[in-house]
């Protein structure tokens, strides 16, 4: 089975995700792991993937194999320095011990500059992100949107589909909180 959440208040101390791991609809022990849909690729096909904590859960694995049908690779966060991992709503779950993967359209556009990725993000970053111009563009290239959900279903499909469940990787700061939930 799938379950969908949508959450709020991210911005607010991730108030949304931090209350459904209090409440869980589906235990966390049981929860094999979260997918999180943020900062979707709205600037156009890339033939790279950025994601945030790259290594630390197979999920990573599973993502890039699913990468790989669209000849795309996976890349660690480029701002890693600023937290983003521990900014999101995945994080509560990863912090319970829930697997957790967050990735978004990478830096190599294709058909663009080298520079465009980069140039983007920091435009985003530096004018509209949680500001009032946060808004649905004209711009928006949404083919990459789609190519990045294509990844996250098959991401979802073998995950769902497997016999292992997905696992923090030795030494992952997250592996001991969900080992011990697992044996209980």
């Amino acid at each position: 089975s799938l379950l969908f959440i949508a959450v709020t208040a991210e911005e607010q101390g991730l108030l949304g995700s931090e209350f459904y791991t209090r409440a869980p609809v589906v235990p966390l022990s049981q929860t094999l792991a979260v997918l999180n849909f943020e900062m979707m690729n709205i600037y156009g096909r890339t033939s790279d993937l950025i994601v945030y904590g790259l290594g630390a859960s197979d999920l990573d694995d599973v993502l890039a194999v699913a990468a790989a049908r669209q000849q795309r690779d996976l890349q660690p966060d480029p701002a890693a320095e600023q937290g983003w991992f521990y900014r999101s709503d995945h994080f509560p779950f990863a912090r319970n011990g829930v697997p957790a993967l967050w990735a978004s359209g990478g830096d190599r556009f294709i058909g663009k500059p080298p520079d465009h990725g980069t140039r983007v993000r920091d435009e985003y970053v530096a004018r509209r992100y949680h500001s009032p111009l946060d808004i649905v563009r004209p711009e928006w290239e949404l083919d990459g949107v789609e190519r990045d959900l294509q990844i996250y279903f098959d991401v979802a499909e073998r995950v769902a589909q497997a016999e292992r469940w997905p696992a923090w990787k030795p030494g992952a700061e997250f592996k001991a909180k969900r080992d011990a939930m697992l044996t209980r």
